[in-house]
C-alpha cells in the first residue's frame, strides 16, 4: 500500500472506528511485503482513502509500524495456540471492523460492536470502506 501524500485537507479521526482504518494501513503494507508475518486480504480496502489519510496527516502517524505488525502477528499466535489447545469458542468485543475474521478456523467466531459495522460493505467483499 503506497504512502502517498494526502491531496485533501487534514484527515481528522472522528471516532474511534477510523482507528481501524489506520491500523489496517499498517496490515495492508505487511500483507505487501513478499516475507509478510500474516496476510490480512481485507486490510487494503477497509483502510481505504481515509486510513491513508490518517496515517499521512497525523504528527507520527506512519511511525511504530514494527508494533502495529507485532501486536496483529502476537494475536493471531496467542489464538491460534489456544485453538490448537482446544478453545472452539473466540469472542472478540469491541472488534469493530478492523480484523478480518480468524484465519485459524475457529468453529465459532464473534464479533461484537457498534451496529453501524453489521453491513459494513468493505467487509462483505465489495470495492469500498467508505
Amino acid at each position: 500500500m503506497a504512502a502517498a501524500q494526502t491531496t485533501s485537507a487534514q484527515a481528522v479521526v472522528r471516532n474511534i472506528s477510523d482507528t481501524a482504518r489506520w491500523a489496517a494501513v499498517f496490515r495492508a503494507r505487511e500483507t505487501g511485503r513478499p516475507d509478510a508475518l500474516f496476510r490480512d486480504p481485507f486490510a487494503e480496502r477497509l483502510a481505504g482513502k481515509m486510513g491513508v489519510e490518517i496515517a499521512n496527516t497525523l504528527p507520527e502517524g506512519n511511525s511504530h509500524a514494527w508494533a502495529w505488525v507485532a501486536r496483529t502477528y502476537l494475536f493471531d499466535e496467542f489464538i491460534a495456540q489456544e485453538l490448537a489447545q482446544g478453545t472452539d469458542m473466540v469472542v472478540n468485543l469491541a472488534a469493530g471492523p478492523g480484523r478480518a475474521p480468524l484465519p485459524h478456523g475457529a468453529a465459532g467466531f464473534v464479533a461484537m460492536d457498534r451496529s453501524r459495522f453489521a453491513g459494513n460493505s468493505c467487509l462483505q467483499g465489495r470495492n469500498s470502506c467508505e
